[in-house]
């Protein structure tokens, strides 16, 4: 059998009361240690815990401020859009002055509607975003709505600176003296106005430039009147006073402007005088027409004419009168001595004729005086004078020159003939056709083929066919009225010079003439 060895350890210090009281407190140790650790581990759990609490929430609240703001962002738009339409409203029609328009505009309009804007976020985030847009656009609205009235201060002001500029423009150009008083004014208006101003910026620095601007424009408008009334640029526009608002380009205009004037002031006399003495002798013969219709009466009857003495004073004074031509007179006081001593005449018919083919001659037309001549020689009868005095008025209220009329005429002319026959029946065409043409124009008769010679019923055609010739008639009367050979005039008797066929007609026949055209001929 085995022998078991005993081992001695000795005396341990081991008490049996003792070790278990050391076992139990082990236990307890080690039951501490379980709770500690189960405690922090707990306390981890929860810590984690919360941070992914906050972490989500965060996150939500990101996520809510990101759709404000974004919806926000429109909004924002929309608002200052509408913010500043209103304010460019409110402006455009406002009092320039008025110092309460912008305040206003800011504390009971803008402001407002900025507030309500910011009452429409919940998050932190949101709420800063929106107090961020808020002042900047508060800035930008204060800044421009002082501004653009301070704009519009000047506006006014510059507007009430122009209409005085005008005013006092005009003044010195009717009256260029009158510039220094203008510049003294215009310093005093401007200065009063742009200090008055409320709402305008740099007020010094606006009425500086405003008054010089004015001023240049004030001497520049003195200079040009003085030009316009004397054809000369003025010596004092050289003056330093004056030159410093003139530059070499201006000067030069000006030059170039004062001699145009001084040739059209030259012209401008004399078109005047020439429209001057057009009007003067318009009023004679207005005077010398209503002195012969209140004064002068034809008997019809007897073809007496009957002379009131008041005819022969008011021709006198109408010899008075700046205008009147000494010939026309001195043939009307002729005239009326005739008539005092009526004398039965006949009418020389080739006279007559040459008076009244020339009614309508733009070169060479009957006047009044040789009307009032011829019945004073003797060669027109008190009837025919007065008719002829009659038409005579009658083409000069409504003249038979135009175009139209001086064609018609020249070709009834060519038709009637120019051979001295052709102008005899020519004169006694007109002396029938003009009365009859003027009265159905002047009763608004007139038809429109008056004038067409080529229509047989026409006036003119019907007027024109008693003095019409067929082409042999014409032929033989030339034939018969054919001009001798020139000739050489007898010893001592030279040949009679005329001008007009109307002269020639006048000479006895037989009688040698040197015509216009130069050939001797005998009548």
């Amino acid at each position: 059998m085995p022998q078991i060895t005993e081992y001695n350890a000795g005396d341990l210090g081991i008490r049996p009361s003792e070790t278990g009281i050391e076992s139990v407190a082990g236990a307890a140790r080690r039951i501490n240690a379980a709770y500690n650790e189960a405690a922090d581990l707990k306390r981890e759990t929860g810590r984690r815990l919360g941070n992914d609490i906050q972490v989500g929430q965060e996150a939500a609240s990101d996520y809510v401020s990101h759709q404000e703001i974004s919806r926000a962002s429109g909004a924002i738009a929309g608002l200052r859009a509408a913010k500043t339409k209103e304010w460019a409203d409110i402006s455009a029609n406002a009092d320039p002055n008025d110092t309460t328009v912008a305040q206003n505009f800011i504390d009971n309009s803008l402001n407002p509607s900025l507030e309500q804007f910011r009452n429409g976020f919940l998050t932190d985030k949101g709420q800063a975003w929106a107090d961020q847009q808020i002042a900047h656009f508060r800035d930008h609205m204060e800044t421009k709505t002082a501004a653009d009235m301070s704009s519009a201060a000047g506006h006014a002001v510059a507007i009430n600176h122009a209409q005085t500029v005008n005013g006092l423009s005009n003044e010195v150009y009717t009256d260029p003296s009158s510039l220094p008083n203008a510049l003294d004014a215009l310093d005093h208006a401007t200065g009063g106005v742009v200090a008055t101003s409320p709402n305008l910026n740099d007020k010094a620095g606006v009425k500086s430039r405003l008054v010089e601007e004015g001023k240049a424009a004030l001497v520049k408008s003195a200079v040009l009147g003085s030009i316009d009334k004397n054809g000369k640029v003025p010596d004092w526009a050289s003056d330093p006073q004056y030159s410093k608002y003139i530059n070499v380009a201006e000067i030069r205009q000006f030059e170039k402007a004062a001699h145009v004037q001084s040739r059209a002031m030259q012209i401008q006399d004399k078109q005047y005088q020439q429209l001057q003495k057009q009007q003067n002798e318009e009023a004679v013969t207005n005077a010398n027409n209503k002195n012969f219709t209140d004064n002068v009466k034809f008997d019809e009857d007897s073809g007496q004419v009957i002379v009131d003495p008041k005819f022969t004073k008011n021709a006198i004074d109408i010899a008075k009168m700046p205008g009147a031509d000494a010939r026309t007179q001195r043939a009307t006081l002729d005239w009326a001595e005739h008539k005092l001593n009526p004398k039965t005449v006949p009418t020389d018919q080739i006279v007559k004729g040459d008076l009244l083919t020339r009614m309508t001659d733009p070169d060479n037309p009957t006047s009044r005086v040789q009307i009032l001549e011829a019945e004073t020689q003797g060669k027109l009868s008190s009837r025919d004078g007065a008719s002829l005095r009659r038409l005579y008025d009658e083409l000069e209220k409504s003249p038979l020159k135009d175009p139209v009329m001086k064609s018609t005429l020249a070709g009834v002319k060519q038709l009637l003939g120019t051979d001295p026959v052709g102008a005899g029946k020519y004169a006694s065409f007109m002396q029938d056709f003009i009365p009859q043409y003027l009265d159905a124009k002047r009763k608004n008769t007139l038809p429109p083929n008056a004038l067409d010679i080529k229509d047989p019923k026409s006036l003119i055609s019907q007027v024109m066919a008693p003095y019409q010739r067929d082409a042999l008639q014409i032929m033989t009367e030339r034939a018969l009225r054919a001009p001798s050979a020139p000739q050489s005039a007898p010893a001592g008797m030279a040949p009679v010079r005329v001008t007009t066929p109307a002269e020639a007609q006048a000479l006895t026949p037989g009688t040698r003439y040197v015509g216009p055209d130069g050939r001797t001929r005998i009548r």
